[in-house]
């Protein structure tokens, strides 16, 4: 990718100081675009993020923004807008940690926290960008891109893993109704259905709630036996907000090593 696949502009990425959130920043950085992204909380790895992005000689800026609070995503877009620059790819790659339990074992609580702090968070987001998008578009032929980051447990979900599932299921849903509504506009929806990949939750063993062999399981149902790396889920969703992705909205692009097969 270079400068000539994106539009003179910024790329936002919510939940830019997670694993993967991270490699989607440095990857647009890598390719010629200023960034701003988002973090929850965790100032030490956003600063990490924006320090190494920035090596790219673009402008990176990190905002703290809790997506369930609308106030705080206006406030930094606000910003954005202030500044004269238009955004030209909005990325959700945010979501929470959450709790791995049988639906009998789950609380509502639970339930509550995943779909709220990721399927609302999500809608929030992609809400805000589609009506940025109306006001500020990013070029003549293509007003911009929205993508989200979900996972490939959207139609193979693993056992304990529903409140991982479920949210993104909402999400591709969602996404779906904004790449129909929204293309006569100029702007583009698409999904990144994420395999397993070695950061964040993965790469923490699930705090303790993965053992050696669940692992080893995990690992017997991908063919290419090994986890994905974030940086390759990074490469999707910079080529489906790219211009080289310019007829391409409503999709979704499996990135997860045969695992859905």
């Amino acid at each position: 990718m270079s400068s000539e696949d994106f539009p003179s502009g910024i790329a936002f990425v919510a939940g830019g100081s997670g694993g993967i959130g991270g490699a989607i920043v440095e990857a647009f950085a890598r390719a010629g675009s200023d960034v701003v992204f988002t973090y929850r909380n965790g100032a030490e790895r956003a600063e990490q993020v924006r320090a190494r992005a920035s090596a790219h000689g673009v402008k990176v800026e990190a905002r703290q923004v809790l997506l369930e609070e609308p106030a705080t995503l206006t406030a930094a877009l606000d910003q954005v807008a202030a500044s004269g620059r238009p955004i030209h790819s909005f990325v959700y790659a945010s979501g929470p940690r959450i709790k791995v339990g049988y639906v009998s074992d789950l609380e509502v609580e639970d339930w509550r926290f995943a779909l709220s702090h990721d399927s609302e968070a999500c809608f929030t987001f992609a809400k805000a960008a589609i009506a940025f998008l109306k006001a500020h578009p990013a070029g003549a032929d293509s007003a911009g891109s929205i993508t989200a980051i979900t996972s490939s447990q959207r139609f193979k979900p693993e056992v304990r893993g529903v409140l991982s599932a479920a949210p993104k299921a909402a999400i591709e849903a969602l996404f779906m109704a904004i790449a129909k509504e929204n293309a006569r506009f100029g702007i583009r929806a698409n999904i990144i259905q994420s395999g397993w990949v070695a950061a964040g939750q993965i790469g923490d063993g699930m705090e303790g709630q993965l053992n050696g062999e669940a692992m080893k399981s995990i690992l017997g149902q991908i063919p290419m036996r090994r986890l994905g790396s974030p940086k390759e889920v990074a490469e999707g969703a910079l080529f489906v907000s790219s211009a080289r992705a310019s007829f391409v909205t409503g999709a979704t692009l499996v990135i997860d090593g045969g695992m859905h097969l």
